[in-house]
């Protein structure tokens, strides 16, 4: 659905979809050889988060994206890349971050299966997999793979950054790689910060970046709600969040969390198994498969909320 803020205005939200159906293939289980059909959820996502302004720039500078664990989000953000790399002007420079360098490399092997899978695009960039590089064929722009290390992310000038799982983000190191990664574009017209994840740990929610970024944006942005999925809109601060969190903390009630899980290849059956899984914590399920902040307050020296009730 699209909102009424956007009807009549332009959005590279489409042309996106159509390309990744064109040119992208899945590579893995039961979807290997397959387009990269968009589900609905994802249509009206990135509709959104690919809205343009006046000029044809990004009118959104921040992105963010909370969902459950197996729905699609690496896949989504891995055609984003691509899809930015080849069909944006101006030598576009995407920065593929996460809270360690193997999670940054699954998502950069992601971007890299796109290429393989597909003659046409294969052609048109040159994969450097040992360096963690995708460079057009023309020069005119590139994909790299980034450290976590603070010290070696800066002196970039990105037009896109994507930040994978940033619940995770949570040492000081990483709130350095944060402020380096997402300070970089300034001398852009158009840039943007992509971050997808799930929910994090209660006691990381007021001091944490994904806590201030989420929360932020609520209290300062338009609200819209749709049953799990709750949309903040700050239009002053360029921020999109699209936040889904299931309105449960019973791991047994599926139907509920099944809200917080739109790919529609996330079933009840399959999340009835993970709850029971005696491998997982309700915790630890209510957390990855129903993108509730789970409460840490166990580990936590102050109760959370604490802090916020003497403000």
């Amino acid at each position: 659905m699209t909102p009424a803020y956007l009807k009549g205005k332009p959005s590279y939200g489409e042309h996106f979809a159509a390309w990744c159906e064109h040119y992208l293939t899945h590579s893995v289980d039961q979807f290997a050889g397959k387009p990269l059909v968009l589900e609905p959820w994802q249509r009206d996502f990135m509709r959104e988060a690919l809205a343009a302004d006046e000029n044809g720039d990004f009118a959104w500078q921040s992105v963010c994206l909370l969902v459950s664990r197996k729905n699609g989000k690496t896949a989504l953000l891995a055609a984003y890349a691509l899809w930015h790399l080849l069909e944006t002007d101006g030598s576009p420079e995407i920065l593929l971050a996460a809270a360690s360098d193997k999670q940054a490399g699954r998502l950069f092997d992601a971007v890299v299966a796109y290429v393989r899978n597909s003659p046409e695009l294969a052609e048109r960039v040159i994969v450097r997999g040992y360096i963690g590089e995708i460079s057009r064929t023309d020069g005119r722009g590139k994909i790299l793979r980034m450290s976590s290390s603070p010290e070696r992310l800066h002196g970039y000038g990105p037009s896109l950054v994507i930040c994978d799982e940033v619940a995770q983000w949570v040492t000081p190191n990483l709130r350095k790689a944060w402020a380096a990664l997402t300070t970089g574009g300034g001398a852009r017209r158009s840039a943007q910060t992509f971050t997808i994840t799930t929910a994090g740990e209660s006691h990381t929610r007021e001091t944490g970046i994904l806590g201030r970024l989420v929360d932020g944006n609520e209290r300062q942005g338009d609200i819209e709600k749709q049953d799990a999925l709750t949309i903040s809109r700050n239009f002053a601060g360029r921020t999109l969040v699209y936040r889904y969190e299931a309105q449960t903390t019973d791991p047994q009630d599926t139907a509920a969390i099944k809200k917080a899980n739109p790919a529609s290849w996330i079933t009840e059956e399959f999340l009835a198994r993970q709850a029971a899984n005696p491998e997982l914590s309700p915790d630890e399920f209510l957390q990855l498969h129903a993108c509730v902040w789970t409460d840490g307050s166990r580990r936590a020296w102050i109760p959370r909320g604490a802090w916020q009730a003497l403000e």
